[in-house]
């Protein structure tokens, strides 16, 4: 294949990938946009795990996951360490088709949502439940989306595995193809 053959074949791979950019999910009572298994509320089973790690560095990390209708599963990793930019890390699951997102944006919208989460989980302490944090999630996941600086995709292989181990990004390979 010529080289301008394999330019307008990247070029069209990448417009097409474009397409695949994730967008806000509405949040609603009935959590229409979230699969919903055995009429289980999903805010039953959603959990985050919110790492504050300033140990020579900052290095904070709110994860979390949503099943949605429309983008399948979503593993998210919200990541802030000191800078005037954050970032945003999805591993999406459609099934038969994988996508690795890196969204960038502004440290503001980090520290805005971060805040309220902390806020609500702290209230949520002496409550006979646990901490629900979906609805802050995805007010995050949505601020996020809504106001980027830089949105990066990649699409992975059927056979990369996705799981929670994954969340921690290091050594996915699809990553080290986003720099």
């Amino acid at each position: 294949m010529s080289k301008m053959n394999e330019r307008k074949k990247d070029t069209k791979s990448t417009k097409n990938l474009a397409k695949m950019r994730l967008k806000p999910i509405p949040y609603d009572e009935e959590l229409s946009h979230f699969s919903i298994i055995d009429g289980m509320d999903y805010r039953d089973c959603m959990y985050t795990t919110l790492i504050l790690d300033d140990y020579g560095w900052m290095d904070y990390r709110l994860k979390t996951f949503f099943d949605s209708v429309d983008y399948g599963d979503l593993n998210i990793l919200f990541f802030h360490s000191g800078g005037t930019t954050s970032d945003m890390f999805v591993l999406q699951d459609m099934g038969l088709e994988k996508y690795a997102h890196r969204v960038e944006y502004d440290t503001e919208i980090f520290q805005r949502n971060i805040t309220v989460f902390m806020k609500k989980h702290m209230e949520q302490w002496d409550e006979p439940y646990a901490f629900d944090g979906l609805e802050i999630a995805v007010a995050f996941y949505n601020d996020v989306l809504e106001h980027y600086t830089k949105y990066l995709i990649r699409e992975c292989s059927p056979d990369d595995e996705m799981n929670d181990d994954l969340m921690m990004w290091s050594d996915f390979h699809c990553w080290k193809r986003l720099k």
